[in-house]
């Protein structure tokens, strides 16, 4: 397990593998923490992957869900937020399922705000 403190936000990680290897950073939020993706670290780290897990309960979690988004409601990102500590919710109005394309300037408004608030 590695950490690294910045702003006084602790990231908390495991980082294994060659350190030449092609990286892979896998991420999961609540409940979990990095260590669910440990079956998945090994097979990568065997295969002469470097592998970066994270949980997303230690650090600012921005959640941006599109409103119209069939696929991943609006209601899951509720959900999210209100499960996941030192989270933000943005809703991208006219943006389904990839608002980052669908509405970049929303978008980047909404993820430029949330860093600036770090």
């Amino acid at each position: 397990m590695e950490f690294r403190t910045k702003s006084g936000t602790t990231l908390v990680y495991d980082d294994r593998g060659p350190s030449g290897g092609l990286p892979v950073v896998l991420i999961h939020g609540h409940p979990f923490d990095r260590t669910m993706w440990a079956p998945q670290a090994e097979a990568l780290e065997r295969a002469g992957y470097r592998v970066t897990a994270r949980g997303g309960r230690e650090v600012p979690v921005l959640l941006v869900f599109g409103a119209d988004d069939t696929y991943t409601p609006v209601a899951d990102g509720e959900a999210l937020h209100r499960l996941i500590p030192h989270s933000a919710l943005v809703v991208v109005d006219r943006a389904a399922h990839l608002p980052n394309l669908e509405q970049p300037e929303r978008f980047n408004a909404a993820l430029l705000g949330f860093l600036g608030g770090l």
